[in-house]
């Protein structure tokens, strides 16, 4: 943990100009006590940055307390889900997204936390019995809140997934189309987000953050995986993204659009792919180039299907 730690502030402080993926606003600072309060279900996890209110307040008040507990009895147990959940929160303090993947292992450390917190009470309690059942109560219902939270991710993953399932049913009408002996120009015609209007009608489960790839079909999946896919996942093949370069200048080459409900093959209308693109991107339409991929990292043509 402490080298990532170190890798994430290196990081921030060398390419801060370069990339707003770390960010030492001071909202970092409300990040851990969020999280815990998220956990605690005292919160919903915010998806882009978080700040410090009334849940805050009560999450720092309850963490300070485990410490104290874990000091003033010893508890190892309190001690490593405490460690599981603070070392594991700071490689990504200062990341601006609160996203789920970022939240698994200091969830374990709550776990791990909750679970000495519950045993040392327990074993303070002058009626043990009846404290055991308390506990035993409590934890019933911290989880059945969590299979509630864990139904609604598994609503948002089905609409999400829904939608890449379209796109791959008409990439995969298409994969005996998908050119194998030279360069494809890519083109998207259309215009349609899904990813928005998801995230415009909220989650069920916690808030989600959808990375829209602005450039890609529907806003979806990258063209270059996506044609491998469909076209070549039982052959070890793969296509790349090709850098416009004077060596495909005279090469011949095929242009691949996507329009709302299909991919279709277009005529050439330049001497080049280079130049090809440019002519869609003068109109308005994200375009690119992609081709077959070697151990070497460069595009090598495909003599047959």
């Amino acid at each position: 943990m402490i080298p990532a730690a170190a890798y994430a502030l290196a990081y921030s402080l060398l390419f801060s100009e370069r990339t707003a993926y770390y960010d030492l606003g001071l909202w970092a600072a409300a990040k851990i006590p969020h999280l815990w309060a998220s956990f605690c279900q005292l919160t919903t996890p915010s998806a882009y940055k978080c700040s410090f209110g009334a849940p805050e307040l009560v999450a720092s008040a309850l963490l300070l307390g485990c410490c104290v507990i874990a000091v003033a009895r010893h508890s190892t147990c309190i001690g490593l889900g405490l460690s599981f959940f603070f070392l594991s929160t700071i490689p990504v303090l200062f990341i601006p997204f609160v996203s789920t993947r970022y939240t698994t292992v200091p969830l374990v450390g709550f776990v791990i936390v909750m679970t000495g917190v519950t045993r040392e009470a327990v074993a303070a309690a002058r009626r043990k019995r009846l404290a055991a059942i308390v506990a035993g109560a409590c934890v019933a219902a911290y989880f059945s809140l969590g299979v509630r939270v864990l139904g609604g991710d598994i609503k948002d993953m089905d609409r999400t997934g829904f939608q890449y399932g379209v796109l791959l049913a008409e990439a995969e009408t298409f994969a005996d189309q998908i050119p194998i002996d030279r360069p494809i120009v890519w083109v998207r015609l259309e215009r349609r987000n899904p990813l928005f209007h998801l995230r415009a009608q909220g989650s069920f489960g916690v808030p989600k953050i959808y990375f829209q790839r602005d450039l890609t079909p529907y806003g979806l999946a990258d063209w270059a995986p996506l044609f491998s896919f469909v076209r070549f996942s039982k052959r070890g093949v793969i296509l790349t993204d090709l850098a416009p370069r004077s060596d495909l200048a005279g090469r011949p080459y095929a242009v691949v659009a996507h329009t709302a409900g299909r991919f279709l093959r277009l005529d050439p209308r330049a001497s080049a792919p280079v130049e090809e693109a440019d002519i869609w991107r003068r109109q308005g339409h994200p375009a690119g180039i992609i081709g077959l991929w070697h151990a070497h990292g460069e595009s090598t043509d495909a003599p047959t299907n």
